[in-house]
């Protein structure tokens, strides 16, 4: 089996620390700043076959937004992973899904940028909604995504 991280935000009520606090497989979850998520990552060790990060976005509704690529400082870096491989498995599951190529700006793409600077292996960051903008059932269906991602 691959070895496999994780990462959310912390915060009980973050939907990315509900997601993936439940996963058995290694997590890690991130400080909720600019200059925390930065050393959070920085201790990270390099051993992973893939990364895995979820960030929650307010205006998506039972959808998840798949990000290629972050940018910091006028550097734009798209992701290594096999985005099919990801949006194959959210077809399969029913999960309505966009890709976006345009990052945020804010604090995930700040992980995500810091992420792929430090990370030897692809990384894929992942936007969900709010716990408030997602039904149970889409909640499930995510749990059984991030499951089979493994």
């Amino acid at each position: 089996m691959e070895c496999v991280l994780f990462t959310a935000f912390k915060g009980a009520a973050n939907s990315s620390f509900q997601l993936v606090k439940q996963m058995k497989t290694e997590k890690i979850f991130l400080t909720n700043s600019f200059k925390g998520v930065a050393c959070d990552i920085e201790i990270i060790k390099d051993r992973y076959q893939k990364i895995i990060m979820f960030g929650l976005y307010k205006s998506l509704q039972d959808s998840i937004r798949f990000e290629k690529a972050a940018e910091k400082d006028g550097e734009y870096i798209l992701t290594s992973a096999k985005l099919t491989d990801y949006t194959a498995l959210a077809d399969e599951l029913d999960l309505r899904y966009t890709v976006s190529d345009k990052s945020t700006h804010y604090l995930c793409n700040e992980a995500y940028y810091c992420m792929m600077k430090k990370a030897s292996c692809p990384t894929i960051f992942i936007h969900i909604p709010t716990m408030k903008n997602m039904s149970k059932e889409f909640f499930r269906k995510l749990t059984l995504y991030a499951d089979k991602c493994l």
